[in-house]
């Protein structure tokens, strides 16, 4: 009967929509991704697909805690496209707050984290902003966003790593850590 719960809880979770009061932050510290290839991890807050990322928790991974997803496109792979995305909803947001910043071995290049926001599950994404990493920077970068939606909207969000290949044929790696969801009182 256990197993049949769990099972359920997997299968039920992409469709899902919260409705909260506060805030609430995805650290990324529970949960395991590991490679770039696509597929979905089940995190704190919800499913998330992973598509060119993966958690890291080395030394080189900028982050607030031990864990961080690393985000890289790599141009030609359909494996790899450079995205985290939610795979979940959120009802009643009045912001998001998202933390960046370039991976230890790419700070020579600039990065840039395109976010984009869905109000029908999904289906259909816009541009809501765009946060530039300068080269040479080792600290993270935070941007709040605020959000005009109605309560009872839903929404989501994808994070896209729009640095621009290098010669190699990849995006330079940005970290993404503690995305912080506002809802409204």
């Amino acid at each position: 009967m256990m197993l049949l719960r769990i099972v359920l809880l997997f299968i039920l979770l992409p469709a899902i929509s919260f409705a909260q009061k506060g805030n609430i932050t995805e650290d990324f510290e529970t949960g395991l991704k590991k490679g770039y290839d696509v597929a979905d991890a089940v995190l704190k807050t919800g499913s998330w697909k992973f598509d060119g990322a993966l958690i890291g928790s080395t030394d080189s991974n900028l982050g607030n805690g031990k864990s961080s997803v690393r985000i890289q496109g790599k141009a030609g792979d359909e494996k790899r496209n450079g995205i985290l995305g939610m795979n979940f909803d959120y009802e009643n947001l009045k912001s998001i707050k998202v933390t960046c910043g370039l991976y230890a071995a790419d700070v020579s290049r600039k990065g840039i984290l395109d976010i984009f926001m869905s109000t029908d599950g999904g289906e259909t994404y816009s541009k809501i902003d765009r946060v530039e990493i300068p080269a040479r920077t080792d600290y993270l970068v935070s941007q709040t966003i605020t959000l005009r939606l109605p309560d009872s909207a839903k929404a989501r969000f994808k994070f896209v790593n729009s640095s621009g290949y290098l010669a190699n044929g990849v995006t330079a790696r940005i970290n993404v850590d503690d995305i912080v969801f506002r809802f409204k009182k």
